[in-house]
């Protein structure tokens, strides 16, 4: 793995890198919103939030390269908290350096710290490289519901614990 990354959880002097990454990742989804001055004043509301962790990512120099939302909470299907992870992007030029996969393995760690019974998480079935990603760390389609959106449905993985 290459290690010319930091990750680490995310906190206030981070947050516009954070809002950058978020904004990158709504513009490739072909989302009209929320901007990436949105992004910057909901971030922060989520650091106080014990059910939620933002990771972000950084290159040489402290170039914004990568971001992660993941959720956190308990329900009647599992024997203990499920960890959904709501968003991981890399930036484009930070791509095929393997920051995906650290921050995958990232999640997953964090999840398995909180005693996680299983990692969700949805992706595009046209976006073959993250499927390939999620397959060779285990992740099977999850047999939620797959909806139709932007042209491809939405695939729901899981990876138990």
């Amino acid at each position: 793995m290459d290690t010319q990354f930091e990750i680490r959880v995310g906190g206030p002097a981070d947050v516009p890198c954070m809002a950058a990454m978020a904004d990158a990742f709504r513009r490739q989804l072909g989302y009209d919103g929320p901007t990436e001055a949105e992004f910057a004043v909901r971030i922060p509301s989520l650091f106080d939030d014990a059910g939620t962790d933002l990771l972000v990512a950084f290159g040489p120099a402290r170039h914004c390269a990568g971001f992660v939302q993941m959720r956190y909470r308990r329900n009647i299907w599992t024997p203990s908290e499920e960890a959904y992870i709501e968003d991981l992007f890399v930036a484009q030029d930070s791509r095929r350096l393997g920051l995906g996969a650290r921050l995958l393995e990232t999640a997953i760690d964090r999840a398995r710290t909180r005693d996680c019974s299983v990692v969700t998480l949805e992706t595009s079935e046209r976006n073959t490289r993250a499927l390939a990603l999620y397959e060779r760390y285990g992740f099977r389609s999850g047999g939620g519901p797959e909806v139709e959106m932007k042209g491809g449905r939405q695939l729901w993985l899981k990876l138990a614990l």
